[in-house]
């Protein structure tokens, strides 16, 4: 009978406190913050407009300004279901993509007239406007959408 509570007790421990030490993945230091790019799936973002206007002049390329918030649940739906298509995926790559986070960049949200969110916003490197979706879009419809934008 001790023999049992002392497996179980010991088992329990296993479970509770893991097998060995946690190793955590380190951080590098970003030099420049403003500049980093963050990787969200296959779509590699920028994460605030004004790097991305610069790449975009630069990289010869319009931008695709996607204005959300983290408590946005059709944002996150449109980074589960749209930025994960194939297709989108593909033309993301024609495109500086920007995610803007409109409670830090509240700013840049208002310049673009951004009352909704989702709210895309296709852009020339100089920041014109050439489109804008508002809300969310199913993938087909949205890469649909980024093509129109592209041949214009």
């Amino acid at each position: 009978m001790n023999m049992k509570v002392l497996v179980i007790a010991l088992l329990s421990a296993v479970v509770f406190f893991g097998c060995g030490e946690a190793k955590t993945a380190k951080k590098t230091p970003v030099k420049d913050e403003k500049a980093a790019k963050a990787v969200e799936g296959p779509i590699v973002w920028v994460n605030n407009l004004t790097d991305g206007l610069k790449l975009a002049k630069s990289s010869k390329k319009p931008v695709m300004v996607d204005f959300f918030a983290t408590w946005c649940g059709w944002c996150k739906k449109l980074d589960k279901d749209v930025y994960t298509d194939k297709d989108v995926i593909a033309l993301s790559k024609e495109f500086v993509c920007v995610k803007s986070d409109t409670d830090k960049y509240g700013k840049d949200a208002s310049q673009y007239g951004v009352q909704g969110l989702p709210t895309i916003v296709f852009l020339n490197a100089d920041g014109t406007v050439i489109d804008k979706m508002v809300g969310y879009s199913p993938a087909a419809d949205f890469a649909a959408e980024m093509k129109k934008v592209l041949k214009k």
